[in-house]
């Protein structure tokens, strides 16, 4: 099995599982493969996420000597190199957290967006200023917390793609 984006080729068996699941693209542009039952959580953003030279070796799900995804992207070494919208989630701990590169789809409204777990939060979830502001229609700083529909979906939904092509 194989794992990609774009161009790059991600073998990570820790979410190969996940990644097998359906990834057709649905009518919303979204692709398939829900992991999850939906439920509500209480997001707010930090603007440590905002600021792209961010070392990822801060982030929780960072394995020193092995970087944020052991055996990919070895160049990943700020946030600004993470391809997807990032998110801190009260369900990581450390780097061993199941949840660690875990794709999740938040709805506020009707809007609704897929952000990439790399990092422990304190409660509920954590977003970089910009991506609450995608998520709130620019409300971030007036808003501050807002109580948000998560679901676990596929890496698909967080820019990679299962190709199937060999084994992990």
């Amino acid at each position: 099995m194989q794992l990609s984006r774009v161009s790059n080729v991600l073998p990570l068996a820790a979410v190969a599982a996940a990644s097998a699941a359906s990834t057709a693209a649905g009518p919303d542009g979204w692709t398939d493969g829900q992991l999850s039952s939906t439920f509500s959580v209480n997001v707010t953003f930090d603007k440590k996420y905002d600021d792209p030279e961010r070392e990822l070796s801060k982030a929780a799900c960072w394995r020193e000597g092995q970087g944020l995804i052991p055996g990919w992207a070895p160049d990943w070494r700020k946030q600004k190199d993470v391809p997807a919208r990032i998110l801190a989630i009260d369900k990581i701990s450390n780097s061993r957290s199941t949840e660690c590169i875990s794709c999740w789809m938040l709805q506020y409204g009707d809007t609704a967006r897929p952000f990439l777990a790399i990092d422990h939060a304190d409660a509920g979830y954590v977003l970089s200023r910009e991506g609450m502001d995608s998520l709130t229609g620019g409300k971030a700083e007036k808003l501050g917390t807002v109580t948000a529909n998560a679901t676990q979906m596929t890496l698909g939904n967080c820019g990679f793609s299962y190709t199937g092509r060999e084994e992990l």
